[in-house]
């Protein structure tokens, strides 16, 4: 089984972290589903808003876990950590005195505007995160930029590669 750490077992966890809901829904929705179809765990952290009518609705669709901040999503020991972000929140983060990403990252995933271009790839939406991120983006009210009739089949991150190795997220 996967979560059993006597067989030798690894664990993985996604925590994202996003400005509210839509950035959210937007920008990695189906990757959230895809890992969480996948059996990881997976967090979300909204930094704005988290009070609005459709956030709790559209991180319930993408069937991830809503927290305050990382620390109270925090797996076991051994578990492979995978932190999701939008390039703004990056850049507040790092930026934020001259804080450092949280240690025992397996790999940083950014969106949007990327710090690294040679680092890009996409991430392909199988048809259950295609039709789970459509609803989510409807919960959340899009209503500039993405709309639920415009829902994109690939997202875009960039692999900043805490470890070397990275967790392989190309499946």
């Amino acid at each position: 089984m996967k979560g059993e750490k006597a067989g030798g077992a690894v664990t993985y966890r996604m925590h994202v972290i996003a400005g509210d809901a839509a950035e959210l829904a937007a920008n990695a929705g189906g990757l959230i589903v895809d890992r969480m179809m996948s059996g990881w765990r997976v967090s979300a952290q909204l930094l704005e808003n988290s009070d609005a009518p459709g956030d709790n609705r559209s991180v319930q669709i993408l069937g991830a876990e809503l927290v305050e901040d990382m620390e109270s999503s925090a797996g076991e020991e051994g578990e492979q950590c995978v932190l999701v972000i939008g390039a703004d929140s990056y850049d507040r983060v790092i930026a934020d005195d001259a804080r450092q990403l949280p240690a025992g990252l397996a790999e940083v995933l950014v969106w949007g505007r990327s710090p690294d271009p040679t680092c890009t790839f996409g991430h392909n939406l199988s048809a259950a995160a295609l039709a789970f991120k459509t609803q989510a983006v409807a919960a959340a009210q899009l209503t500039d930029g993405e709309t639920a009739d415009e829902v994109a089949v690939a997202e875009s991150f960039t692999s900043m590669n805490v470890k070397g190795g990275g967790v392989p997220l190309r499946a």
